[in-house]
């Protein structure tokens, strides 16, 4: 039979042609299969050479695995780290951040000595890989590195750093840096690790909502647990004042969370948040992009609970319980840790009670439906359960687009210009931004 291949005839391909054959494969963006085929080449490769290529190419080290070589490439990898070690430690060094990460990067195949070692030089890097090594040393905790976090944190009162004296080192070394940590990690944590040695530690008065809630589950303080369901409504109802005002009263002390952080004006004075989800400050305060939405009434209500997939002209169906607001879920499950059946019990009553539920409504209408739900939530648990005054006439109607911009600037600029400095600065330019979509409103300044 005849060897169409001629193979016989064919010579074995040298080291160096294959790895010249594997770079024009990977080069080869037409060729779909050339990952499965360049993996295949590298299996041929001796194990020097396979260690090389792992270097540009981590998916190969499954290769060093299924030949169980992991100790023979721990020893390839201990030279670099000593070579990159030495070069970044040079003054004259000049690809740090290159040698940083391939350190980092080295790290999950190295031995327990280098793995020490990479950890102990990114401690006194740059930010970036501090917070890595801190993040490592979290979870890998060793009682070697106690004097070094302690003096890191001394020097630069590094977060990272505060959280590991606070998950691994002594109390004697939280008490005597307590205030700095109380501002790095929370009081309340503070307060916990402290709480059965300090005896002026054992309060919750001067904590905020969730950080009592938090010492009261993590301490399991039963004499405070009925305290939970007092922090929960109020919860509710300081959120729901806060959306029925448009943010003018935001009772910051009862709130589960506090939306108005992190406000600020970029560079072209559009209002923005570092992150925000289902707060007031993004949805209510600034509800852009202007779209085929911004004419419809209320339409600041449908972004805040998240209907934005509407077309503005039907809703197929929303539902909308007391689950909706801030932290709900966290302190219900808190209550089922401290086996609170009852006001468990008496938060499903009443839910149902409140339910909102709607079927193929328009954006307005379910606006509108929003509203009401919200006006009847105000009157059970704000009115009712809590003795808030009754709401205002004033804000017993929704807004439209125009509406809502000119209550914008003419009600919050003294919030705006408190949070945020820059906002006297960037006013101007916030002004003529929303004249660009409305040229006959000016604001109050206007003349």
């Amino acid at each position: 039979m005849t060897n169409i291949f001629n193979l016989n005839n064919c010579k074995s391909a040298n080291m160096e042609t294959i790895i010249q054959k594997m770079e024009k494969i990977r080069e080869d963006w037409m060729y779909l299969n050339k990952n499965a085929l360049w993996y295949d080449l590298a299996n041929t490769l001796p194990d020097k050479e396979l260690f090389k290529l792992i270097e540009n190419h981590p998916f190969l080290y499954s290769i060093v695995e299924k030949r169980k070589i992991q100790a023979k490439y721990r020893q390839f990898l201990h030279k670099k780290i000593n070579k990159y070690i030495q070069e970044l430690e040079s003054p004259d060094c000049k690809q740090k951040c290159w040698l940083r990460s391939r350190l980092m990067d080295y790290y999950p195949k190295v031995s327990a000595n280098d793995q020490k070692r990479i950890v102990k030089l990114m401690l006194h890097q740059p930010k970036q890989e501090r917070t890595w090594a801190c993040r490592k040393l979290k979870h890998e905790w060793h009682p070697e590195y106690e004097k070094e976090i302690v003096d890191l944190f001394d020097q630069l009162h590094d977060e990272e750093c505060a959280k590991i004296i606070m998950y691994h080192l002594s109390d004697d070394i939280v008490e005597q840096r307590s205030e700095i940590l109380a501002q790095l990690v929370g009081q309340h944590w503070v307060r916990q690790r402290l709480w059965n040695i300090r005896p002026e530690m054992r309060k919750l008065d001067d904590l905020v909502p969730m950080e009592k809630v938090r010492t009261i589950l993590n301490l399991k303080l039963t004499e405070h647990q009925d305290e939970l369901e007092t922090i929960l409504y109020q919860g509710i109802a300081s959120e729901v004042e806060c959306i029925l005002t448009r943010g003018e009263r935001n009772n910051e002390r009862h709130r589960l969370s506090t939306p108005w952080d992190n406000f600020t004006l970029d560079k072209n004075g559009m209002l923005s948040t570092d992150f925000f989800f289902n707060h007031v400050i993004e949805e209510l305060m600034f509800p852009v992009p202007f779209n085929d939405f911004q004419n419809i009434r209320g339409y600041y209500l449908l972004i805040y609970f998240h209907l934005l997939g509407i077309n503005g002209e039907e809703v197929n169906h929303t539902t909308q319980s007391l689950f909706s607001f801030s932290q709900v879920k966290f302190i219900l499950w808190t209550m089922g840790q401290m086996d609170l059946a009852d006001p468990i019990l008496r938060f499903y009553e009443l839910d149902r009670k409140l339910l909102f539920y709607t079927v193929h409504d328009t954006a307005e209408q379910v606006a509108n439906e929003l509203l009401q739900w919200l006006i009847d939530i105000y009157e059970k648990i704000n009115v009712e359960m809590l003795g808030y005054p009754k709401l205002e006439e004033e804000y017993t109607h929704i807004l439209n687009a125009s509406e809502w911009k000119k209550h914008l600037i003419e009600k919050r600029p003294d919030f705006l210009r408190e949070v945020d400095p820059e906002y006297s600065a960037m006013e101007e330019k916030v002004r003529q931004f929303f004249s660009y979509f409305d040229d006959e409103y000016k604001g109050p300044s206007a003349k």
